[in-house]
């Protein structure tokens, strides 16, 4: 799917969906709930996926531990808890079952609307929507809980989460692919009006998907509109659509996409902290719908009355309301340095314990101002006291010190375009001390 929309040939897209339908085909078939209700978590409690905990870091071996979790009965509809539509890992490890992560939802809606296949869609959807209340943790394997669906499921201390334990390392790439649906699922809805650009994240093992932010996309006849998504933007009482937020030097932006088969009418609040409309000002509204229709209204006050079509999409664009970019200033980072090569990277790997391997590296995605990230790969089991020694350009040295794991380092540069030097000292567990050479960072 990626090599199609690079190079826009055919044979990539046909090719895509081939594999897209072999998918499709092995997600769907089985295992099926019944057309019933079932009571889960018998007893008032559930066995975990796992037969005990691994302790150690560098051993996947299991010792014993209590797995259960205790949780009330309740009767539900078979299919509250189905397994059906989401993936496992891989074949080789599916005696774990399938797992929450289904990076693949974006790529099928986007191949839903460019092959007119009304099955992808309703695999993206059934694979993400109603499947948790919070962060799900990564294996599931049974019918008969929905301890996971639990609002405060990952609230509890990280030894009472038994089910399928919570792999801290997934909750950037779960944030990550369920961007990638709402982006697509407006690609999709809107026959792609609604479009952003991306750039491809091969995250480690299969965790890849498209990311979103880096440039601005177009939201119908609008251009230039950078993605928006703020956290707690609206107050409502329905909870059967998704959004996203746009916006630009002249209008704020909002795509709502009812997830039922039914018609929503309600009225959505914009909080004044998030969205920052003025109080008594009238902001005239251009309402689309999913044909490209258009619809005149006023906005007024941080409320907006909408009537959503079932399973449809509606677009509003307010005008002259304008969100600031949080940035210093209004000047994007330039193309060449999101797509050129940076030389702001350094990697060195030690045979001293104490040091590990070092990287550091420069982080810039504004024109006015860049940032270095330093750290080691040493654990406190080798080093108990590091310190960075840095100068910026011609000034003088300065030093940094950290004295717990992770060690790490970041800050932020005066002169963006300066150079850096900088150096790694470490002290080990017995007060021998070491140091590596001295760096730098173009």
């Amino acid at each position: 799917m990626e090599l199609y929309e690079i190079t826009h040939q055919k044979k990539y897209l046909d090719a895509a969906y081939e594999g897209a339908k072999q998918l499709v085909l092995w997600t769907r078939s089985n295992p099926f709930a019944p057309d019933e209700n079932i009571l889960v978590n018998k007893g008032g409690k559930v066995d975990g996926v796992f037969p005990g905990r691994r302790f150690e870091s560098d051993s996947y071996e299991w010792q014993e531990f209590d797995m259960t979790t205790k949780i009330q009965e309740q009767v539900v509809p078979a299919w509250h808890t189905s397994l059906v539509g989401v993936i496992p890992e891989q074949p080789y490890t599916y005696v774990y079952g399938p797992i929450m992560l289904f990076h693949q939802v974006g790529a099928l809606l986007r191949m839903a609307n460019l092959k007119d296949d009304t099955t992808l869609r309703d695999v993206a959807y059934n694979a993400i929507l109603g499947r948790y209340n919070n962060f799900p943790g990564y294996y599931f394997n049974s019918f008969e809980t929905n301890v996971y669906q639990q609002t405060d499921y990952p609230l509890h201390p990280y030894l009472e989460i038994n089910y399928n334990a919570v792999f801290y390392n997934h909750i950037w790439p779960h944030i990550a692919f369920l961007q990638d649906f709402l982006v697509s699922d407006g690609f999709y809805r809107s026959n792609g009006k609604i479009d952003f650009p991306s750039l491809y994240s091969p995250g480690y093992a299969f965790l890849s998907n498209k990311v979103y932010g880096h440039l601005p996309g177009t939201i119908y006849h609008h251009e230039n509109v950078w993605l928006w998504l703020p956290k707690n933007p609206i107050l409502t009482q329905e909870k059967a659509f998704n959004h996203i937020f746009g916006r630009n030097d002249q209008h704020t932006f909002l795509v709502l996409m009812n997830t039922e088969d039914r018609e929503i009418e309600t009225e959505l609040y914009f909080n004044p902290g998030v969205i920052k409309w003025n109080q008594g000002q009238i902001y005239p509204l251009e309402i689309i719908d999913e044909r490209g229709n258009i619809e005149k209204g006023q906005f007024e006050n941080g409320a907006l009355k909408v009537k959503l079509p079932a399973n449809g999409i509606l677009t509003y664009i307010i005008e002259g309301l304008v969100q600031k970019n949080i940035f210093e200033s209004n000047a994007p980072i330039s193309e060449e340095a999101v797509s050129g090569d940076i030389p702001g990277f350094i990697r060195k790997d030690y045979h001293q314990p104490s040091l590990g391997t070092l990287t550091g590296m420069t982080l810039q995605i504004h024109n006015d101002f860049k940032d270095v990230y330093i750290y080691a790969t040493a654990s406190e089991k080798e080093t108990r006291r590091v310190t960075l020694s840095y100068r910026e350009g011609e000034e003088d040295w300065k030093a940094l010190h950290d004295e717990q794991y992770p060690f790490e380092f970041s800050f932020r540069l005066a002169d963006p375009n300066a150079t850096i030097e900088w150096k790694w000292e470490a002290i080990d567990g017995y007060g021998g001390k070491v140091s590596s050479e001295i760096f730098k960072l173009q």
